[in-house]
């Protein structure tokens, strides 16, 4: 299942923030982390194409939401990384 990291950036009043924050909580398919500096949120959406985007927009659509940052997207399962040649030295005997 494709994971979203989320920065959203929340109003700076202080009013508006707090209902927001609790509408994003309830949301499914998200987690969210602790506040940086009052505004800035980390979250992450598990989900698929659609439903992420869907969240996404209900998000922005929020009052106290002035912007949401998509930082990274990672996929299902990474793909198996080839072995590097040794680069240890062989002693010579």
């Amino acid at each position: 299942m494709p994971t979203s990291g989320l920065v959203i950036t929340l109003a700076e009043d202080s009013a508006r923030r707090a209902p927001t924050l609790l509408a994003i909580e309830r949301l499914p398919d998200i987690a969210i982390g602790q506040p940086v500096d009052g505004r800035y949120l980390p979250a992450t959406i598990q989900a698929d194409q659609p439903t992420t985007t869907k969240c996404i927009q209900t998000i922005e659509s929020y009052a106290g939401v002035d912007h949401v940052a998509i930082t990274w997207i990672g996929l299902d399962e990474p793909a198996p990384r080839p072995h590097a040649p040794s680069t240890q030295l062989e002693s010579a005997s």
